[in-house]
């Protein structure tokens, strides 16, 4: 089942990221974004009780919005502050609920909403659509590596209080996985053009970047007490599941192509 849901979803994601109308894509986007936000907001109930049902969710779409879609994104942005923090601080039981209830919902929304953002930048760039797949190539392969290597040859735990499953072996094989793969879509495929050290240098750094979204979101659900963020892909969890080394990386990929 795991690797059946795998090749499904593979098959409905490259097509939609490489060919659909630029206006689809977006619309796709905002989608995968409101559905990790709610799985977001579902485990986030069990660490921060006073977090509304849609608080991070509604939050999530209007900041990637205000960003990508307004001239006015940083007075937004400090309005959005203000009164998120008003309402959390006077109608929560306590200022300590209010506060904690606050930074869960900031956490979610930097979590989501920057890859989001992120996401329909890139878009934007020259080449951008395959810069997106070649990500997510670079995360998938780094996840696949570290699990095969981790699953048969793993001895040496890496954060056993945080994932019990995760090896030190594993670790460095993603890494490994991640940078092959990096280096062979970006040295062969019509990309930017970039030598070899470079490539080398910025597939370690997503790869790493990729591992440390895995890392977080484990201890985030390891603190809500579940052991996937959803059931809605057979065998795999939820999309958060899915896409956590990549809402890590994206940014970093974003902030590597803006200070070319």
């Amino acid at each position: 089942m795991r690797t059946v849901s795998a090749l499904l979803l593979i098959s409905f994601t490259i097509p939609i990221v490489l060919y659909s109308p630029s206006w689809f894509f977006v619309l796709f986007v905002f989608f995968i974004c409101f559905v990790i936000s709610y799985e977001y907001n579902k485990l986030s109930k069990e660490i921060f009780p006073e977090i509304s049902p849609w608080d991070v969710t509604l939050d999530v779409v209007l900041l990637i919005f205000f960003f990508c879609y307004t001239s006015y994104s940083f007075y937004l942005l400090l309005i959005y502050l203000s009164l998120k923090t008003f309402f959390k601080l006077f109608f929560s039981d306590s200022v300590v609920s209010g506060l904690l209830s606050l930074g869960g919902v900031l956490l979610g929304v930097a979590w989501i909403a920057l890859p989001g953002i992120a996401i329909i930048f890139i878009e934007k760039m020259e080449f951008g659509r395959l810069l997106i797949i070649s990500l997510l190539i670079i995360t998938w392969s780094n996840d696949i590596f570290a699990y095969l290597v981790g699953k048969n040859i793993g001895r040496t735990k890496l954060l056993p209080s945080i994932s019990p499953n995760k090896t030190v072996e594993g670790s460095i094989a993603g890494l490994v996985g991640g940078v092959i793969s990096g280096i062979l879509l970006f040295k062969f495929l019509p990309l930017y053009k970039f030598d070899l050290t470079y490539i080398f240098f910025i597939s370690l750094i997503l790869s790493i970047f990729g591992q440390f979204g895995d890392l977080c979101e484990s201890a985030f659900k390891r603190n809500a007490k579940v052991k996937d963020s959803s059931d809605l892909i057979p065998g795999h969890g939820g999309s958060f599941d899915r896409l956590d080394s990549f809402l890590f990386a994206v940014p970093i990929l974003y902030i590597f192509l803006k200070v070319l």
